[in-house]
């Protein structure tokens, strides 16, 4: 059985590429965003596809990546706002370390400020109102 620390610890991606980079050079290594990939399937591959050396297979995104209807479909409903600032609090010191083995930020994991937050629930609260 897993523990709540066990299926955290998975997202600790700075623990597990510094891992990857103690039994492999780093330029061997090609680390890729899954946001980056959903958002440009295209672009992402073909980065993939220059680091390997090989020549471009597809440019049809629907070749090369997941059609983003056919991801994320658990079941589970949208996280809530509380949750997602509960998990960005847990991840913010290993995506901050990660930031800096990759040399590079991830804005897509960058955490919600409070203002955000403030303004998705109000926006939230308005479209509840424009309903009625």
């Amino acid at each position: 059985m897993h523990t709540r620390q066990d299926v955290l610890r998975r997202g600790y991606y700075d623990e597990h590429l510094q891992r990857i980079y103690s039994l492999f050079d780093p330029s061997r290594v090609h680390v890729m965003i899954a946001e980056k990939v959903w958002a440009d399937p295209v672009k992402s591959y073909d980065g993939l596809f220059k680091f390997l050396g090989i020549k471009q297979m597809a440019s049809d995104p629907l070749v090369v990546g997941r059609r983003p209807e056919v991801r994320n479909k658990s079941g589970y409903g949208k996280m809530s706002e509380d949750s997602r600032m509960a998990l960005a609090k847990v991840y913010m010191p290993h995506n901050e370390k990660l930031f800096e083995i990759l040399g590079y930020r991830v804005s897509e994991w960058d955490p919600p400020t409070m203002k955000t937050l403030s303004a998705l629930k109000g926006s939230a609260g308005a479209d509840e109102q424009n309903r009625n």
